[in-house]
């Protein structure tokens, strides 16, 4: 499938793709549908509004950490949270915390739960670019491209306090690990696409179908939480619903028991030719 042309819509890229609204649509269909509905996003902190309820979370978290680990330096070690711009992109502005003492207290930020126990491939961390392009918002009518990129960080993770402030560690964005010339980082590696990993997942014992599954069900949530907005300011601002539509791009990440959690939601992405150049087939 070529998609070409859109008409992007302000509303859209305000509700959908800024973190800090993201999160709270999907909160408030968490509240509506309850907790177990909506699992599939980390538990996350809009800054300053969420400071206490960060506060009292970050305490208790770390008093249950002390107590059910056994090993002092594993606990301080490894990464907990992790922060970022509401409004930003290609991991401009994106940093682990490792104290309280790293959390601005005034500023506009998201501090969510980190993933530190992601699946690795060849030890190293990766995520998944999905590609929906949503033909209508009212009423709802989404496209998943099943064909989407794989893309890796350059250096083997680690969760150690040294490594805290690497980004070619915890970061996958390929702007940030094209940058990155050591000699276990190849343009080559940092992308495969989306069927490669179906494939190795596939020879290695995974429930593909069953994945792929679950990652569908995340896109089609996630747009829910947005489409009644999205859909009144349509019907506000346009004469024909037919002429507002939109390419987004999904942002996956898959635990250590390959369970798919969202990272972000990202409006008009790189799409066409470009998306596989230097990609491993």
């Amino acid at each position: 499938m070529d998609w070409i042309l859109w008409k992007s819509f302000k509303t859209i890229r305000f509700s959908s793709c800024r973190k800090d609204k993201l999160w709270i649509n999907l909160n408030q269909l968490r509240s509506r549908f309850g907790k177990k509905s909506i699992d599939f996003v980390p538990r996350t902190f809009c800054l300053p509004g969420d400071l206490k309820s960060l506060r009292e979370f970050w305490t208790h978290n770390e008093t249950t950490s002390k107590k059910s680990s056994n090993d002092e330096a594993l606990f301080h070690f490894r990464p907990k949270w992790i922060m970022k711009p509401p409004a930003s992109a290609r991991g401009i502005g994106v940093k682990l915390v490792r104290g309280w003492s790293d959390i601005p207290k005034q500023r506009r930020v998201i501090v969510q739960s980190y993933i530190n126990q992601p699946y690795l491939i060849d030890g190293k961390k990766f995520d998944i670019r999905l590609y929906v392009f949503v033909a209508g918002f009212s009423p709802l009518r989404a496209y998943v491209y099943r064909e989407g990129l794989v893309r890796f960080a350059s250096q083997k993770y680690s969760t150690s306090v040294q490594q805290l402030r690497n980004r070619f560690v915890h970061l996958t964005n390929y702007s940030v690990n094209k940058y990155n010339k050591t000699e276990e980082s190849f343009v080559s590696n940092h992308k495969w696409k989306l069927s490669t990993l179906w494939l190795y997942l596939t020879e290695r014992g995974a429930d593909v179908p069953n994945l792929w599954s679950r990652i569908v069900d995340i896109v089609f949530k996630t747009l829910s939480s947005v489409v009644s907005c999205i859909a009144t300011m349509v019907d506000q601002n346009c004469r024909r619903r037919a002429s507002v539509y939109e390419l987004f791009g999904f942002d996956i990440i898959l635990d250590a028991d390959l369970k798919p959690w969202l990272l972000e939601v990202n409006v008009s992405p790189r799409y066409a030719g470009v998306i596989f150049n230097n990609v491993r087939q």
